[in-house]
């Protein structure tokens, strides 16, 4: 399928026949939260809007991926009360935790080409800042 091969726009306005207001509104926030989560690890409109129109929104997480050179944004920490609480909202799944040092705060890339870059919190690419180029 092809960007020209989608309607647009679309012919429902996004509410089913008979649908509850309540039952709108959750399709329309989890349809949300999907979007929001892709663009976390895909910060590229272009990209992202290619793999919506070709593929159904709950298939996307499988189709949006991290990739080394482009920055993701970042997300806040959510505080918690103690250990028991981390893990109870992991509920099972992996995770990684890591210590917080007063400083900048940085996304250290390693492309596949063996480059590293370095970025900003704001996705700025500040590997001149760092890394002096070979004379």
């Amino acid at each position: 399928m092809h960007a020209r091969d989608v309607r647009y726009p679309p012919a429902t306005t996004g509410r089913r026949k008979g649908e509850s207001d309540e039952s709108f509104k959750k399709r329309k926030d989890d349809t949300l939260a999907k979007v929001k989560q892709a663009f976390c690890e895909m910060p590229d409109w272009s990209k992202l809007c290619d793999i919506i129109c070709k593929h159904p929104l709950d298939e996307l997480s499988s189709h949006v991926y991290i990739t080394p050179g482009t920055p993701v944004t970042p997300m806040l920490a959510k505080p918690s009360n103690g250990v028991a609480d981390i893990l109870s909202r992991c509920d099972g799944s992996r995770f990684a935790c890591e210590w917080k040092y007063d400083g900048e705060r940085a996304q250290v890339h390693m492309t596949t080409e063996g480059t590293v870059e370095i970025y900003s919190r704001n996705s700025e690419n500040n590997t001149g800042k760092y890394v002096l180029p070979c004379i």
